[in-house]
């Protein structure tokens, strides 16, 4: 599960599309697999890490209420900077959030999303780190998903992290 550059950079909410569309869409893609596997329910917290300059500058620029966003299901076409302040401040309130707009689980932005400056993923750049944990607090699907890169024209390359996963970048850890 990558994200090319034409799904990463896009006209979007700002202040810097590419610190909170290309995190909206990471999010979204990690419930949708959660969804395709038959997972969203066994789910009860979402812990998302996030890497490289994501981690160092996306508090300031909005990742964090992109990533609320993604997790809530929101489509980046009709997301503005209005709605995702509303998503992150719901969660916060709530200290919970409805993935893909349908399970509720427990969700404080503060604990479960957090900014890795102090650890860089080899050479990858932005990448968000995904866990899916169950009621007992055991992580049951693990997803990296490297974003793209101007550079490398436009190809995420797998990441360290990422290479021990299945399938290119989701792992199941238990199928209960």
């Amino acid at each position: 599960m990558y994200l090319n550059i034409s799904q990463s950079y896009r006209v979007g909410p700002g202040p810097s599309s590419s610190q909170t569309v290309a995190p909206l869409e990471a999010a979204r893609r990690f419930v949708q697999a959660l969804a395709a596997d038959g997972l969203v329910t066994r789910t009860a917290r979402v812990r998302v890490e996030l890497f490289g300059g994501l981690a160092c500058t996306g508090r300031e620029l909005g990742a964090q209420r992109a990533v609320v966003a993604g997790l809530a299901g929101i489509p980046t076409a009709t997301c503005d900077g209005a709605l995702l302040a509303r998503c992150a401040a719901d969660a916060e309130n709530d200290r919970s959030i409805a993935l893909a707009g349908r399970h509720r689980i427990d969700f404080h932005p503060e604990r479960d999303v957090v900014f890795r400056v102090d650890q860089a993923l080899a050479r990858d750049g932005n990448v968000l780190g995904f866990s899916a944990l169950d009621p007992a607090g055991q992580a049951f699907l693990l997803a990296d998903l490297p974003l793209a890169r101007r550079r490398r024209g436009g190809v995420a390359r797998r990441s360290r992290r990422a290479a021990r996963t299945y399938p290119r970048s989701l792992r199941v850890l238990d199928r209960r």
